[in-house]
């Protein structure tokens, strides 16, 4: 009767050990997991800023993750159970490949890491100022236009990777239009970073958020610029083209508008000028009467050209007599077989000269038979910048047909 019960112990012991086992092994076996797009914390950036450097990435770098561990173990974890890092101090600018090193939740271990280096990206660290433009938050209505009085603060520093600061074109504040009149009023606006082509650049810090702005919301007008041009050029020099604006935008009170049909620049003095030049004009206008955003760089554009030289002949024979008398003929002197032309002006012109350019006569209107000294009328419809004529005067003989 004892053995049969020391037998039933020991086979109850047998028998709890290999359920034991069977829970063990079946009801929670070993498995593998992998956890995908596990973010890494970059260490020591702060070290980069104290020697002028930034991380340039904007997006935080991520790992995938292979653990092994017990099935109840490794189904309780998350992608954040993990501290994955990765140390930047000592890199310098440039990509940069750096290891990570990964700090798994108790009771799983890691087998692998893809990747076990992530690229990380160093710039120089610097600020730039940038004056503040003010421009609205929504579209205006047409014929209205914002003239700002004053911004505060005027300027903002744009703080960032060097690779994207350089990309910063302007910093606008955009204010409620809703809230302007002729008035000036103070309004709030919100300072955005945009590149070239008005696209916003988010990754940068701004020294201030805001700006505040006093303005009033005017119309606008297009009236005539009127521009008058003194002086001449150096004789060395010709003027070939001056291109001005005919007309300009102003804006104002409605009232004020009303009156004007014309603008006056100041004269514009080119007597100086031995290039081509633009040249800004001064306009002048009547009190709290403003030029328009897109009329602020008014110029005249004069083109100038190094004088060239040529000379051309012009056979005497071609010189037309003009009011010979009925019945008389008449002819230069034999000894002056052309009429020399020094030609000047701009080079595509000058290099093309001919006789046939230029038409030369003179008027025997009243005279009688015999010789005379008269002058030489010259003629030319191209532009050139002078002529000269040698001779001037030369005698002409005028005779009866019939000698």
């Amino acid at each position: 009767m004892l053995q049969n019960k020391t037998f039933n112990i020991i086979l109850s012991v047998l028998i709890a050990i290999v359920l034991w086992v069977y829970v063990i092994t079946e009801e929670n076996p070993t498995v593998t997991q992998k956890f995908e797009n596990v973010p890494v914390q970059l260490l020591n950036e702060e070290s980069l800023a104290s020697r002028g450097l930034i991380v340039l990435d904007a997006d935080e770098p991520t790992v995938t993750v292979t653990v092994e561990g017990k099935r109840v173990d490794v189904s309780s974890i998350t992608a954040g159970d993990f501290v994955i890092t990765a140390d930047v101090y000592g890199y310098g600018v440039g990509e940069n490949h750096i290891p990570v090193n990964v700090d798994a939740p108790a009771g799983v271990t890691v087998t692998e890491v893809k990747s076990s280096r992530v690229t990380v990206n160093i710039d120089d660290l610097i600020s730039v100022s940038h004056e503040i433009d003010v421009a609205p938050a929504s579209e205006l209505e047409d014929g209205k236009e914002i003239h700002v009085i004053e911004v505060s603060p005027e300027q903002v520093m744009v703080t960032g990777a060097r690779s994207i600061v350089t990309q910063v074109e302007r910093v606008e504040a955009r204010i409620n239009s809703g809230k302007l009149s002729e008035k000036a009023k103070n309004v709030s606006g919100s300072l955005t970073a945009l590149d070239s082509n008005g696209q916003e650049i988010a990754d940068v810090s701004l020294s201030s958020g805001t700006a505040d702005v006093q303005a009033q919301l005017l119309s606008t007008k297009d009236v005539p610029l009127e521009v008058g041009i003194v002086g001449e050029v150096n004789s060395r020099y010709t003027v070939s083209d001056i291109k001005m604006p005919e007309t300009v935008t102003i804006m104002g009170a409605k009232e004020a508008l009303e009156g004007i049909d014309l603008v006056k620049a100041e004269d514009v003095d080119i007597s100086g000028i031995t290039s081509t030049s633009k040249i800004g004009l001064s306009i002048k206008l009547p009190e709290d009467v403003y030029l328009s955003q897109k009329s602020q760089e008014v110029s005249v554009y004069v083109v100038i050209n190094n004088v060239a030289v040529s000379e051309v002949s012009v056979p005497a024979a071609n010189v037309q007599l003009l009011g010979i008398a009925e019945g008389c003929t008449a002819y230069i002197d034999e000894n002056v077989g052309s009429i020399k032309l020094v030609v000047r002006g701009a080079e595509s012109l000058v290099q093309s000269a001919a006789a046939s350019d230029f038409v030369i006569s003179t008027d025997l209107t009243g005279m009688e038979q015999g010789t005379h000294e008269v002058t030489l009328n010259l003629e030319y419809i191209k532009g050139f910048s002078s002529v000269e004529m040698e001779p001037v005067r030369v005698h002409v003989t005028i005779k009866n047909e019939a000698q």
